[in-house]
């Protein structure tokens, strides 16, 4: 996940503090311990707080189709992994996407 894209991370880290209000990501050396940090935070938002993470996918502008693509795997352990996929190549490319057009 790393090699994806050229960023950094301590900026991506943040914006994940700031939606999920968990400082756990800052403590993240890497985006693969960030992807492992956000995977078992969606768990636990599936199972409890299915507004809150519809309100932050919608913030952060994941695809609908692609996030409809994810929530057909089934229960909330084998969907928290791709939805996090989703969320952080989504954030990664919103940075791009700012440094491209500064």
């Amino acid at each position: 996940m790393d090699s994806l894209y050229s960023i950094n991370d301590h900026e991506l880290l943040q914006r994940l503090t700031n939606y999920f209000k968990d400082d756990g990501f800052i403590a993240c050396n890497n985006l693969q311990q960030a992807h492992e940090l956000l995977s078992s935070l969606l768990v636990f938002y599936l199972i409890n707080d299915m507004q809150f993470l519809l309100r932050v996918l919608y913030q952060i502008d994941v695809s609908e189709t692609k996030v409809r693509a994810v929530f057909n795997c089934g229960n909330p352990k084998d969907i928290a992994p791709g939805l996090s996929q989703l969320i952080i190549s989504r954030e990664l490319e919103k940075s791009i996407s700012r440094r491209k057009y500064k």
